[in-house]
């Protein structure tokens, strides 16, 4: 990619997510956003439809590095990976879940483990009762859940310890 799109797209970002610490995702304008990444409106309907769109794309930015990860075959490093990319940028996902990009954010989250649960057992087949998909749904939503609390918690167990008390939840479950 060209550097001055990525120098434009990350200014794009951080206006937007620094708006976003300031107030509601949708009180935030088009031209708040241009104003405060000093570009025109213009620059930024050329990268994106709308903030909606911007939105999306950042999210995606934000998920793209621990969703290489889902390629992995061991649900413990793919949680453990997650969990501690999370907690490098805690502040980031903070604002994420609280200041109206929640929706959009856990929606995206929900499909990569969902995605992940999915590719990591495509070879298994188990004589439960209860059909994989909804299983990995279950399991999905509940992950995208726990990760919400757990950014927004004031006191927040390692990842590792995390990883520990969810993968014992899980081998409960079963």
């Amino acid at each position: 990619m060209d550097r001055r799109i990525e120098r434009t797209q990350k200014a794009i970002f951080e206006a937007l997510l620094e708006l976003m610490n300031e107030k509601e995702f949708d009180k935030i304008s088009i031209n708040e956003i241009a104003k405060r990444a000093n570009l025109n409106r213009g620059t930024i309907y050329s990268h994106y439809t709308d903030k909606n769109d911007l939105l999306k794309k950042y999210i995606a930015s934000c998920i793209a590095p621990f969703q290489q990860e889902c390629s992995v075959e061991s649900p413990e490093v793919l949680m453990l990976g997650t969990f501690e990319y999370i907690e490098e940028n805690v502040d980031v996902f903070k604002t994420l879940l609280m200041n109206g990009g929640a929706t959009s954010f856990k929606e995206t989250l929900q499909e990569m483990v969902f995605s992940g649960l999915t590719k990591a057992n495509r070879n298994q087949h188990t004589e439960d009762s209860i059909p994989q998909e909804i299983k990995y749904h279950f399991v999905a939503s509940a992950m995208t859940g726990t990760i919400e609390w757990w950014v927004k918690s004031p006191t927040r167990y390692k990842p590792a310890i995390m990883v520990e008390h969810i993968l014992n939840l899980l081998h409960k479950l079963q």
